[in-house]
């Protein structure tokens, strides 16, 4: 995990520094929460029972507290990282039946299209042979 920052701005890490007795270990969400400014974090309960936290409060437990807070909610995920610096968007699509999703259709036929052509013989005719199939998927089919 990369580090956090505190309200204020100011880099917030998450593993206790070198020198401290509990050194590269991670702190844990009370030490992490009384750092931002809950005193009375370390009382709090790691999460409420069953992760059924009462609708009209925010600081029931540490689960609570942690997951509202901006620079846990805002954090890009490894993939979105990765990708992003590749150039790639990542778009999250809701949950749904499988077979609902267009890249299931897109797969489907690039699938159907790979298996009409010819059996490749090495590993770069077939990495050739995969984009070739993959390319073939009409956007208009993707559009749908």
């Amino acid at each position: 995990m990369v580090d956090a920052r505190l309200p204020n701005g100011v880099p917030q890490p998450l593993y206790f520094p070198e020198g401290h007795e509990r050194a590269g270990w991670f702190k844990g969400m009370a030490q992490i929460l009384v750092e931002c400014g809950y005193a009375g974090a370390s009382h709090l309960p790691v999460e409420c029972k069953d992760f059924k936290c009462p609708p009209d409060r925010t600081d029931c437990c540490c689960h609570r507290l942690m997951y509202g807070q901006s620079d846990f909610t805002n954090v890009e995920s490894i993939i979105e990282t990765t990708c992003r610096l590749r150039g790639f968007e990542v778009i999250f699509l809701l949950k749904f039946h499988c077979e609902l999703n267009f890249i299931e259709q897109c797969w489907g036929f690039s699938k159907w299209v790979y298996q009409m052509k010819p059996r490749p013989s090495s590993e770069e005719m077939l990495e050739c042979s995969v984009v070739e199939s993959v390319e073939a998927v009409p956007l208009e089919t993707m559009r749908q």
